[in-house]
C-alpha cells in the first residue's frame, strides 16, 4: 500500500534536512523495540468533575506524516449478515483539515483526566485526522439531526470508564446544539444523567464495569486491596433496575475481566482467575466469567424491555509501550501508527471472539423476537490511533515544575476531542440505516394500513350504527376487568331493534318510495314507442326528442300523469310523517332507557365496590367461551410435535429450540411417513365437520326463536314510545299555554313612573365612550367596554369624586320624585274607591 509524506507547516524549511536525518535515526531505533501492551492493571477512574483552566481554540497545524489503512485484523472479523452494507471498520485514518467538532471551550462536559489540551498536552495533531472506510462515506456526527432522531427518547450508557470516556464525547457532540442540563448524579458522580430540554431527550451513564454483580477493592490509580469478588450469575441491578425505562443501551467491557478475581455462582466460590497459589480454587479463566455474563446479559435482554434497542460496543486496545499501567509503561506518540506496527494482544484477542459469537447469537435470537441488537465495532480503527492517549496529560500540567518528572501514563482513555469522537460517527451511520429500514417499514404498515381500510370500509358503515351500544359495552368490560364487576342488569336491546326495524322499512313495497315526477312517468311511458321510430337513436338523442314532445303536450293531456304524482305524493308524505313521528317516540323511549341503565349500573358499581373492599378477592375474569362448540381438531403437523415433545423435553431443549426441532424433522419427512398422522387428523376433522354442522343448526334455531321474541318486544317498546311522546307534547302544550298567559297578564308599566337614575360608573361611561369613538373609530363594542372599565379602575379617589357627586345628585331628585309619585297613586286609588 502506498504511503503519503506530509510536510509540516509548523518547521522552517531551513532545518529540513536536519530534521530528516533525525527521523531516521529514531525511525531505526523504533524498530528494535519490543512494543507490548498492557494485560493485567487497568486504572478505576474516578468521575470526580476537575475544573481545567479554559484553553483558546488551538490553531491546527498540518500533520507531519499520513498512515494508511491499519492491518486488517483477519482473525475474529463479525460476520457480514448484510453483505450490502458498507465495511465500516476496514479503512485508514486520512487527514482532516476542517475544524474539530468542538474543544475543551465549547465543552464542559470533559472530565480532567480526558481534557489533554486543558492539562497543558502541546501537540494538537492527533485531532485532525477522520476515520475513512475503503468501499463507503461515512457520514460524521450530525447532532441536530441526531437530536431531531431522538426526540422523547431515553439514552443509557452502561460499562466502565471507557464507556464513560465514550459518553463524554457523546454529550459533547451534542452539546454544539444545546447545551445538555445534568438532572442527577450520585455522591462519586459515577451514576449521572443528562437531559436535552428542546428535544425531550434524556442521556444516563451507569458505571458497571462487569454488568454484573462485583465487589471492586481498588483506589483510584487501580490498586487493588484484594480480588474482586464477581458473582457471575447475577447481573447488576444498579442498570438493570432502570433498563425498562431506555430506548437505546449501548453495553460494553471486557477490559476488568483481566484483573485477578474471585467467581461466586449461587452466593457460592465457583473458582477463580489469577487467584494466588496458596488458595485452592479451580482458575477458570477470565474468559469463562466473560462469556458467562454476556450469555446472561444476553438473556436478560431478550426476556425485558422489547422496545428498547441495544448496542454492544466491542473492547478497545491500550498503547502501553516499554511497560504496562503499573510498570511504567508509556505513550508518547504524535501520529496514527503504522500498518502492522500495533496488533491486538492474544487476552484482547480473546475479549473480541467472545464479543463478537455471543453478540451474533444475539442478534439471531433478536431477529426471531422481533427485537434490535447491533454491534458497534471499534476494535479496528482505534488499533493504530496510538496517539490518542491522554499519555502523562492526565494530569494538570505534568511538568510544569520538573521536565523530568515521573507520572502515570494512561495508555487505555482517550483525549477529548479526539479520535473517539469517530466512534460516535459509526454510531450515527448504525442508527442512519436503522432509521432507513424503519422508514421503509412505516411506508410498508401505512400501505397496510391503506389496504385495510378499504376493505373494512362497509364494516365501519354497519359499525357507526351501533356506536353507542359499544360504547356501554366498552365501558362495562373495563370494569368486569378492573373489579370484576358483574351487573345483574340487562343491557337495552332497543339500538339493534331499531335497526331490523329500519331494515324491515326498506325491504317494503313500492308506495314508501318518492314518487316519480309526472314527466319522468310519461317518459318511462313512451320510451319504447320512440326508440322504435328512432332504432339508431342514443339514449341522449331519445331524451331529447321526448323532451321536445312533453313540452308539445297539453295541459289536458299532463293531466292525468300530475293527477297521479299528487296521489303518489299524498301517500308517500303520509308515511314519511309517520315514520317521523315513530322515530321520534323511539328516541325520547331510548333516552329514558339509557338514564334507567345508567342508575342501576352505578348503583350496582358501587354495591360491588363496597363489597370488593371487604372481600379483597383478585381472581381474574376469564373469557367466557361458549362449551358446547366443538373444538377444533389438531393438525397432522401438531399431532407429530405433541408425539415428540416429551422426548425433547427430557433433552433440556427449551420451547423454541423444539418448534425448531420438530419443523425441520416435519421438512424431512417423507410422504408416507407423514400418512400416519394425516390419517388421523383427517378423521378427527370429519367428526367436527359433523359436530359444528349439529351445532350451526341449533345455533340458527335459537336465533330464529330470538328474532321472534325481539319482534315482540319491538311492538311493545313503539307503544311504550308512543305513549311517552304523547306525555311530551301535552306537556310542551301546557308550557306554551302558560307562557301566553303570563304574557297576557303581564303588568303594563306606567309611563309617568321615574325613572331610577345611572350610577357614577355609568355616568363615566356615556361621556368616555364618545371620546373613545372618537380617537379609535371602527372599535367594537366588546373591546371599548373593555377599555372603559380599565379607565375607570385607573381613576383615583379624588377623580371619582365628580361622577360619586353627580349620581348622588341625581338619586336624591329621583326619590323625590318617586315619593310624589306614590302619593299621587295613593290619592287616585282613594278616589276611585265608592
Amino acid at each position: 500500500m502506498k504511503q503519503t509524506l506530509w510536510r509540516s507547516a509548523l518547521y522552517k524549511q531551513n532545518h529540513f534536512v536536519f530534521k530528516l536525518g533525525v527521523s531516521i535515526l529514531l525511525l531505526g531505533i523504533g524498530f528494535r523495540l519490543l512494543f507490548s501492551q498492557s494485560d493485567n492493571v487497568i486504572p478505576n477512574e474516578t468521575d470526580n468533575s476537575i475544573t481545567t483552566p479554559s484553553v483558546e481554540s488551538v490553531v491546527k497545524p498540518i500533520p507531519s506524516n499520513f498512515v494508511i489503512s491499519p492491518k486488517e485484523l483477519n482473525h475474529f472479523q463479525p460476520e457480514d449478515d448484510e453483505p450490502q452494507k458498507c465495511d465500516f471498520s476496514d479503512g485508514e485514518w486520512i487527514p482532516n483539515f476542517g475544524s474539530p467538532a468542538y474543544t475543551n471551550d465549547t465543552c464542559r462536559w470533559i472530565e480532567s483526566h480526558q481534557n489533554c489540551i486543558g492539562n497543558g498536552r502541546p501537540d494538537t495533531g492527533y485531532i485532525y485526522w477522520k476515520w475513512s472506510p475503503k468501499t463507503c462515506e461515512l457520514t460524521r456526527f450530525d447532532a441536530e439531526r441526531f437530536l431531531e432522531m431522538m426526540r422523547d427518547k431515553s439514552w443509557a450508557f452502561v460499562g466502565d470508564s471507557i464507556t464513560r470516556n465514550h459518553l463524554q464525547s457523546f454529550i459533547c457532540l451534542l452539546s454544539q446544539v444545546e447545551d445538555a442540563v445534568e438532572i442527577y448524579h450520585d455522591k462519586d458522580y459515577k451514576n449521572r444523567k443528562w437531559r436535552f430540554p428542546s428535544y425531550n431527550l434524556t442521556v444516563s451513564v451507569m458505571w458497571s464495569p462487569f454488568l454484573a454483580k462485583a465487589d471492586i477493592f481498588e483506589d483510584i490509580n487501580g490498586v487493588s486491596s484484594s480480588e474482586i469478588q464477581l458473582h457471575i450469575d447475577v447481573l447488576d441491578k444498579t442498570w438493570i433496575e432502570q433498563f425498562h425505562t431506555w430506548d437505546y443501551v449501548l453495553f460494553s467491557s471486557g477490559k476488568w475481566f483481566i484483573k485477578t478475581a474471585i467467581y461466586y455462582e449461587n452466593n457460592s466460590i465457583l473458582g477463580c482467575h489469577g487467584c494466588e497459589e496458596g488458595k485452592n480454587y479451580t482458575d477458570l479463566g477470565f474468559n469463562f466469567a466473560y462469556r458467562k455474563i454476556l450469555k446472561n446479559l444476553v438473556e436478560f435482554v431478550m426476556n425485558s424491555n422489547p422496545k428498547s434497542m441495544i448496542i454492544y460496543r466491542t473492547s478497545t486496545p491500550d498503547h502501553f509501550e516499554n511497560g504496562t499501567w503499573s510498570t511504567g509503561g508509556s505513550c508518547d506518540r504524535t501520529v496514527p501508527a503504522k500498518e502492522g506496527e500495533f496488533e491486538l494482544a492474544d487476552l484482547n484477542r480473546v475479549l473480541r471472539e467472545i464479543e463478537l459469537s455471543e453478540i451474533l447469537r444475539a442478534k439471531e435470537l433478536a431477529s426471531e423476537k422481533g427485537m434490535k441488537v447491533k454491534l458497534l465495532d471499534v476494535t479496528p480503527l482505534s488499533l493504530v490511533r496510538p496517539d490518542g492517549h491522554p499519555g502523562p496529560y492526565r494530569h494538570f500540567y505534568p511538568f510544569a515544575k520538573d521536565k523530568n518528572a515521573k507520572v502515570q501514563y494512561d495508555c487505555l482513555h482517550w483525549c477529548l476531542p479526539g479520535p473517539i469522537d469517530s466512534w460516535n460517527d459509526l454510531l450515527m451511520n448504525l442508527l442512519k440505516e436503522l432509521e432507513e429500514l424503519q422508514e421503509k417499514l412505516e411506508q410498508m404498515t401505512l400501505e397496510k394500513q391503506q389496504a385495510e381500510e378499504l376493505l373494512k370500509l362497509k364494516e365501519q358503515e354497519i359499525e357507526s350504527q351501533n356506536n353507542e351500544q359499544e360504547k356501554i359495552k366498552m365501558e362495562l368490560k373495563k370494569l368486569q376487568k378492573l373489579k370484576e364487576f358483574k351487573p345483574t342488569m340487562t343491557l337495552p336491546v332497543l339500538q339493534s331493534l331499531k335497526d331490523k326495524d329500519q331494515v324491515k322499512k326498506k325491504k317494503r313495497g313500492p308506495e314508501t318510495k318518492k314518487p316519480a315526477t309526472p314527466y319522468i312517468t310519461w317518459c318511462k311511458d313512451h320510451w319504447a314507442e320512440v326508440k322504435k321510430e328512432n332504432p339508431e337513436a342514443e339514449f341522449s338523442d331519445i331524451a331529447s326528442i321526448l323532451g321536445a314532445k312533453w313540452k308539445s303536450l297539453t295541459s289536458e293531456e299532463k293531466k292525468p300523469y300530475e293527477e297521479k304524482y299528487q296521489t303518489e305524493k299524498a301517500v308517500y308524505s303520509k308515511i314519511v310523517c309517520n315514520e317521523k313521528r315513530e322515530n321520534e317516540a323511539m328516541r325520547l323511549l331510548e333516552e329514558e332507557q339509557k338514564q334507567k341503565m345508567a342508575m342501576e349500573l352505578l348503583e350496582q358499581y358501587l354495591q360491588f365496590k363496597q363489597e370488593a373492599e371487604k372481600d379483597g378477592d383478585n381472581k381474574k375474569n376469564k373469557k367466557e367461551k361458549d362449551p358446547l362448540k366443538p373444538k377444533r381438531p389438531e393438525s397432522a403437523y401438531f399431532l407429530f410435535t405433541n408425539e415428540r415433545r416429551a422426548a425433547l423435553i427430557a433433552e433440556n431443549k427449551n420451547v423454541i429450540e423444539i418448534s425448531k426441532i420438530t419443523g425441520e424433522e416435519w421438512k424431512n419427512m417423507t410422504e408416507k411417513q407423514k400418512a400416519h398422522y394425516e390419517k388421523i387428523a383427517k378423521k378427527k376433522n370429519e367428526k367436527y365437520i359433523q359436530e359444528m354442522e349439529i351445532y350451526k343448526q341449533n345455533k340458527e334455531n335459537e336465533a330464529e326463536i330470538a328474532k321472534k321474541e325481539e319482534d315482540e318486544l319491538l311492538k311493545v317498546l313503539k307503544q311504550e314510545a308512543l305513549q311517552l311522546l304523547k306525555k311530551k307534547e301535552k306537556t310542551e302544550t301546557i308550557i306554551k299555554k302558560t307562557k301566553e298567559d303570563k304574557k297576557k297578564n303581564k303588568k303594563i308599566e306606567d309611563p309617568n313612573k321615574p325613572k331610577r337614575p345611572a350610577t357614577s360608573f355609568l355616568l363615566f361611561s356615556k361621556e368616555t365612550r364618545k371620546d373613545l369613538l372618537k380617537e379609535k373609530p371602527g372599535i367594537s363594542n366588546a373591546q371599548l367596554t373593555a377599555l372603559i372599565s380599565v379607565k375607570w379602575k385607573e381613576l383615583n379617589e379624588e377623580e371619582k369624586q365628580r361622577w360619586n357627586g353627580e349620581a348622588a345628585e341625581a338619586m336624591e331628585t329621583y326619590k323625590k320624585e318617586l315619593e310624589e309619585y306614590n302619593k299621587k297613586n295613593v290619592v287616585e286609588e282613594c278616589n276611585k274607591k265608592p
